[in-house]
This record gives C-alpha cells, structure tokens and sequence, in this order.
C-alpha cells in the first residue's frame, strides 16, 4: 500500500491483476474505494510524489504462466516504471 498524506489517498497496486485501487481515507470507518486504475500486470509496489501527487510503479514484462507456487520470470530487458498522473 502507497499513502498520500497530502491528499488523504491509500493506493493499493495489484501485480496479479493489473490494476491499482485508489481509496479516499476520510476516517476509521469512512473510507471509500474511488477509482480502480489498470496499470501492468508485475507492477505492486511503488511511491508517490508528495508534492505533484505522481504514482510511480516499477514494472517488466513476465513470461506467464508461472509454475503453481512460483514468481513469473521477468523478462530481460523490459524493466520499466509507470507514471501514473491525474
């Protein structure tokens, strides 16, 4: 999970899925999912800029199917970072 504190923003990246979960934090109990935003699938970790609000998420592509209880490979050559902006 990424937070921006600036704009009271929990990011949630999912490599699986390819997507990135964008929850409004309001307070306990009033939180509220406000976009889902397709991203790479790989890509589940990454930052925000504070002051620009940016998400950056470091990526590559993979060889899939992964073996059942494996990481995919990545492949070489593919690494890269999205830069998610509003």
């Amino acid at each position: 999970m990424i937070y921006d504190d600036r704009r009271h923003l929990a990011l949630v990246p999912s490599g699986r899925t390819g997507t990135l979960s964008v929850i409004a934090l309001a307070g306990p109990g009033d939180n509220t999912i406000t976009d889902t935003v397709p991203t790479q699938i790989g890509a589940r970790t990454g930052a925000v800029d504070p002051r620009t609000g940016k998400v950056y998420l470091p990526t590559a592509e993979y060889a899939l199917p992964a073996a059942a209880g494996q990481r995919p490979t990545p492949k070489p050559n593919t690494f890269a970072v999205l830069v998610l902006d509003r």
